[in-house]
């Protein structure tokens, strides 16, 4: 989150492409991390076992996206 990640980030072009990449990553992570979770524990019976899963996943989601975000902001803001 110091804003040296994304040494690259100079221009608004370079800055939104950068943004679908962080969001793609997380998504991706997002996805696999759910099937890989129902793959080794099998699909969730009980209401509260999905949402704990969904909730894991979500939390963990927005937080490395918004950190990525965070980071990504400024490095931009530096150039």
């Amino acid at each position: 989150m110091s804003g040296i990640e994304y040494t690259d980030v100079a221009t608004e072009k370079a800055f939104k492409k950068e943004l679908k990449v962080i969001f793609v990553r997380v998504i991706s992570f997002v996805v696999i991390f759910a099937l890989m979770y129902i793959i080794w524990s099998g699909v969730p019976d009980v209401r509260s076992e999905w949402l704990n899963m969904i909730g894991l996943l979500l939390s963990v989601g927005l937080i490395w996206f918004f950190s990525s975000f965070i980071s990504l902001k400024r490095s931009f803001k530096k150039e």
